[in-house]
């Protein structure tokens, strides 16, 4: 069975169970694993604008030494961001009002060692590597080894500890 089926499957089933609402209700903890003496999170924000994508992505990216928040627009993240900063955004192209490849531009001119990544489930424009040597880009569905590679070469940088 092919992982998009899985998560196919797991989507409606967390529908029919009322989980998804809740699952993106979800914010981070009010003291960190840093603070507590663990070792510093990777934190991370997610912008999708499609409820049932941004729940799924928050469950598959919770995980020990992450730290996940979604939002679901390019402006709320953008205001997150400036509020708490992020090592990792990961925003879809395809955003309401503000573009996805706009939020990483103001993202990356305001921070520009923030790691960001850009997903799509359609072709993505062409150009993006020339945001700037932090910006990846994947296509969706998110492949769970792509994803890890990407945050394995995000710690390996030095970030989120």
């Amino acid at each position: 069975m092919s992982v998009t089926l899985i998560i196919d499957h797991v989507v409606y089933i967390l529908d029919d169970i009322d989980m998804l609402p809740s699952l993106s209700k979800k914010v981070a903890p009010a003291m960190s694993r840093h603070e507590q003496g663990a070792p510093a999170s990777l934190r991370i924000l997610v912008v999708e604008d499609n409820d049932y994508v941004r729940d799924l992505t928050l469950c598959l990216l919770e995980g020990e030494g992450r730290e996940v928040l979604a939002c679901k627009s390019a402006e709320e993240a953008l205001d997150v961001f400036r509020r708490t900063g992020f090592d990792v955004v990961i925003t879809d192209v395809s955003l309401p009002n503000m573009s996805g490849v706009e939020l990483a531009k103001r993202v990356l001119e305001r921070a520009p060692a923030t790691w960001v990544i850009i997903a799509s489930g359609y072709q993505l424009p062409t150009g993006l590597d020339k945001l700037g040597p932090h910006v990846r880009v994947m296509t969706k569905p998110f492949e769970s080894e792509k994803m890890d590679a990407i945050f394995d070469e995000i710690r390996g940088a030095g970030v989120g500890g």
